[in-house]
């Protein structure tokens, strides 16, 4: 009996023990589960739960199913079944990307960036698509790629935005293909090979990315890793334009207003340049401005020039800026100011517009003279009290400004000898002899006629500073 008994505490012990360890095997199964990588596409999902009605779900989604919480998130932020909310569906995502959903993980990284549910912030945002890039998400290293490029939620880097997009480009992600085409045909993160760009381009292109599309287009136009083609130029240049691409749009005017890869046709060139110009594109903007500007395509307007070459000024684009500063200096489709003209010059020359630099010149001396014109006439009329009250201190003071202008001009000569009279008879100043014949040896020097008798007779009387040696 004994021996029994103890037979069967031992065969009791074993079975509790064994118990013991069937559980702790489930519950490190259900352990790793929860953090274990769900790869499961929206398609999946929505095939799951499509058929069902949306308190059963909803039930799912509460007892912990994530591909059912993911699903309420979608159609609370979609709107498909339930009125849109975006505060409802946020919480639903992120009980999903808690339990390792890759494709929940992307989706918060989005919530967070762009502001849906949640507050915008970049570093969550970061975050989130982290983890699903680790994942191996297509999508989720090409925002990552985004992010070291622009600097948002993380300090910029090229290196490893090269290595995102890269990684992107692999999984054939189209965006990450076209990404990392430009750095490498820009040298940035990686060593610059046109020839390299070009294959992600033209595999990019192949799954129909404008961007794409438009930069193999720009390969073929300048021959740039790839032998110079007109045709292949235009026909990428294409395929981009009839998807919308502004730059694309505008890149295939030129072509047909050169002839290149297409026959020349100011028409289609005006059309094409146009349609950019309507997407807000500023080198839209100014290549119509110039066809309105030097009637090709359509008739001459310099108003309407005027007003796209300062949309497209008013983004930066600098060819824009030096035009627009000449449309000014000339007074064409926009009242004649010197003033505003040199101001959009400058802009456009501290950024190496060689035009505007070379009309800087010019129009800093018609604003000089422009604003001596507008001195000396003040002066003369408060001189003679034409049209104002006569006031020899106002006429004083603006025919200083006008005798101090940077003009080089007959003009200016004319103010510095009519001020050196001012210094002699103390009209609207004290009597200065010094200051007058200062005046008037420089008016004399810049050649001003009377001013030169007035000299001679300071050196025949000899002192030139007593009022009788005038």
């Amino acid at each position: 009996m004994k021996i029994n008994a103890v037979y069967e505490v031992c065969v009791f012990f074993c079975l509790f023990v064994f118990a013991l360890h069937i559980t702790d095997c489930k519950s490190s199964e259900l352990t790793n589960a929860s953090v274990s990588v769900v790869q499961e596409s929206w398609a999946t999902i929505s095939n799951k739960w499509g058929a069902f009605p949306l308190k059963k779900i909803q039930k799912a989604a509460e007892e912990g199913e994530m591909s059912a919480q993911y699903y309420m998130g979608y159609v609370y932020e979609k709107g498909s079944e339930v009125a849109t909310a975006s505060d409802t569906s946020f919480p639903w995502v992120k009980l999903a990307a808690d339990q390792g959903m890759v494709i929940a993980q992307r989706t918060l990284g989005r919530k967070y960036q762009f502001g849906i549910g949640a507050q915008t912030n970049f570093g969550q945002a970061f975050n989130w698509y982290l983890k699903a890039a680790k994942s191996g998400d297509a999508d989720a290293n090409y925002r990552i790629g985004t992010f070291y490029y622009s600097g948002s939620g993380v300090a910029q880097n090229y290196s490893e935005a090269a290595t995102y997009f890269r990684l992107a480009a692999e999984e054939g992600s189209a965006l990450g293909q076209s990404c990392f085409g430009y750095l490498c045909r820009e040298g940035l993160g990686v060593a610059k090979d046109p020839a390299e760009s070009v294959k992600w381009f033209r595999l990019a292109s192949d799954q129909g990315n404008a961007e794409a599309q438009r930069n193999l287009g720009l390969a073929y136009e300048t021959g740039n890793g790839i032998p110079k083609d007109g045709l292949e130029a235009a026909k990428y240049y294409r395929l981009a334009a009839e998807q919308g691409d502004a730059l694309a749009q505008n890149n295939l005017g030129c072509l047909y207003y050169y002839g290149h890869g297409v026959p020349k046709d100011l028409s289609e060139a005006f059309n094409w340049v146009k349609k950019s110009a309507e997407q807000g594109a500023a080198i839209g903007q100014f290549s119509l401005g110039w066809m309105f500007e030097n009637g090709i395509g359509v008739e001459t307007n310099y108003a309407e020039a005027a007003r796209l070459m300062l949309l497209a000024a008013n983004q930066g684009n600098p060819v824009a800026q030096g035009n627009l500063g000449w449309l000014y200096g000339k007074g064409f489709g926009v009242p004649q100011n010197f003033a505003e003209g040199l101001k959009w010059c400058k802009m456009a020359a501290e950024q190496g517009n060689s035009d505007a630099q070379k009309n800087l010149p010019w129009l800093q001396g018609e604003l000089n003279l422009a604003n001596f014109n507008d001195q000396y006439q003040k002066a003369k009329r408060y001189q003679g009290g034409n049209g104002v009250p006569k006031d020899p201190f106002q006429a004083f003071e603006w025919m200083q400004k006008a005798a101090n202008s940077e003009a080089q001009t007959t003009e200016v000569n004319d103010a510095l000898y009519e001020l050196g009279l001012m210094y002699k008879d103390g009209e609207g100043t004290k009597t200065n002899l010094l200051e007058s014949r200062r005046y008037i040896m420089l008016a004399a020097i810049g050649g001003q006629p009377d001013a030169g008798y007035l000299v001679g007779q300071i050196y025949e009387n000899g002192d030139g500073v007593s009022k009788d040696s005038y």
